[in-house]
């Protein structure tokens, strides 16, 4: 009977334990300011757990202009609504998303009529000459002619 006493108890403290660091965390982010950053989306994942009922949890790894990166747990409607290489607005709070308002919507964009291109050097998608996110300038691809 001890050794299941011992048990309940080690598992008694680790569910304590997760309930405090999620308060924690909570209070933490409201505490902490909004913030507005501009930001380009590098990568998204999701992450499967659970036995017979599954869940699935979301994130998505934006970029700052400082370069600093930042992984967030977004909803699955705000993760299917970002795509890798969209550049905005981020607003977060602590480590809490509250919203991501594309810049380089192709379907808005008043240069629709232009080609859409990926920077080679932030990953970022855009339209024109130059890539809105870091100012890389769009140099058309060089085809290699192969003479026989």
């Amino acid at each position: 009977m001890e050794f299941f006493g011992i048990i309940f108890i080690v598992m008694f403290g680790f569910i304590l334990f997760v309930i405090f660091s999620k308060i924690r965390e909570w209070a933490a982010n409201n505490a902490a300011p909004v913030e507005e950053n501009e930001a380009v989306v590098v990568a998204k994942r999701t992450s499967v757990g659970g036995g017979e009922s599954t869940s699935t949890s979301y994130f998505v790894t934006f970029e700052l202009r400082n370069n600093e990166r930042r992984e967030l747990s977004l909803r699955g409607g705000d993760y299917g609504a970002l795509a890798e290489g969209d550049v905005g607005t981020l607003r977060s709070q602590g480590t809490r998303f509250l919203s991501f308002v594309r810049r380089n919507d192709p379907y808005n964009a008043a240069n629709s009529g232009e080609a859409l291109h990926k920077c080679p050097a932030c990953g970022a998608t855009y339209r024109g000459s130059v890539c809105e996110y870091c100012g890389t300038p769009w140099v058309e691809p060089q085809t290699e002619t192969r003479w026989h």
